[in-house]
C-alpha cells in the first residue's frame, strides 16, 4: 500500500466508520491488538452491511446457489474455539439472503468432555437442531463449517439422527489459510480466488471465527 493509499484509507475510515461506531467501545481500556483488529473489522462490516444495496446481497447468495445447485436463503455457519483443550466454545453465525443476521447469532459453551473436533461439532449440532425442531424454528438451507470431512461427517450423523435433510459443506482452506473450495461428503467445488463468491465465503468464515474467538475470550 502506497503512502497516498494509506492516508486515503485513513480518511475514509475515520469519516465513514469511526465516528459513527466509536461510542460502542471504550478504546482506553483495550490493550489486545487482536481485539482492536476485530473491532475495526466489525466497524467495516457494519458500514458495508448498511451501505450495500439489496441487489449486491442477492447476487452473492445467487452465485452460491448456482454453484451448489439448490436455492439458498439462510446459511448457518459454525466454528469451535479452545485453548489447549480448555474453555471450549462454539459460535454460530447466520446469513440471510447474503447479509449477516446478527440477532440470530448463537454462542455455545461446550458441556461435554469432548476435546476432538468430531465430538465437539456433534454436541453443538445436536443442541442447535434439537432446538430448531422442538421450538419449530426456521431451518437453514445450508450449513457451513470451518473445516473438512471430519466436521462434515460429524454434522451429518447428528442431522440423520434428527431426521433432518440439510446440506452441509466445509470451507476448505489452502496453506495460506484462504478458502479454495467447498467440500461435502459427495463432492468438491473449487472457488476461484478473488471472485465475488470467494469474498462472500471469506466474510462468513472470518465472521464465525471472530464470533467464536470473542466468546472464548469472555469466559476464560
Amino acid at each position: 500500500m502506497s503512502n497516498s493509499d494509506f492516508w486515503n484509507f485513513g480518511h475514509w475510515f475515520f469519516t465513514n466508520i469511526f465516528d459513527k461506531y466509536f461510542e460502542k467501545y471504550d478504546f482506553g481500556k483495550i490493550t489486545d491488538k487482536e481485539e482492536i483488529k476485530n473491532i475495526i473489522n466489525t466497524y467495516i462490516d457494519e458500514y458495508y452491511d448498511e451501505n450495500d444495496d439489496k441487489d449486491t446481497w442477492f447476487n452473492k447468495i445467487k452465485e452460491l446457489s448456482e454453484k451448489l445447485g439448490f436455492t439458498i436463503h439462510r446459511i448457518e455457519s459454525f466454528d469451535n474455539s479452545h485453548l489447549f483443550g480448555t474453555y471450549t466454545v462454539s459460535g454460530m453465525v447466520v446469513f440471510v439472503d447474503g447479509r449477516a443476521s446478527k440477532k440470530d447469532y448463537r454462542k455455545y459453551k461446550i458441556k461435554s468432555d469432548a476435546k476432538d473436533d468430531y465430538h465437539l461439532m456433534q454436541e453443538v449440532i445436536e443442541r442447535r437442531y434439537s432446538r430448531v425442531i422442538n421450538d419449530n424454528l426456521i431451518k437453514p438451507d445450508l450449513i457451513l463449517v470451518d473445516g473438512g470431512l471430519i466436521q462434515i461427517n460429524a454434522c451429518k450423523e447428528i442431522l440423520d439422527n434428527l431426521c433432518l435433510d440439510i446440506p452441509v459443506y466445509g470451507m476448505q482452506k489452502n496453506d495460506k489459510h484462504r478458502i479454495c473450495a467447498l467440500v461435502s461428503d459427495e463432492k468438491e467445488i473449487e472457488i476461484e480466488k478473488d471472485s465475488n463468491l470467494f469474498h462472500f465465503l471469506e466474510k462468513i468464515s472470518e465472521e464465525v471465527h471472530r464470533f467464536a474467538i470473542s466468546y472464548h475470550k469472555e469466559i476464560r
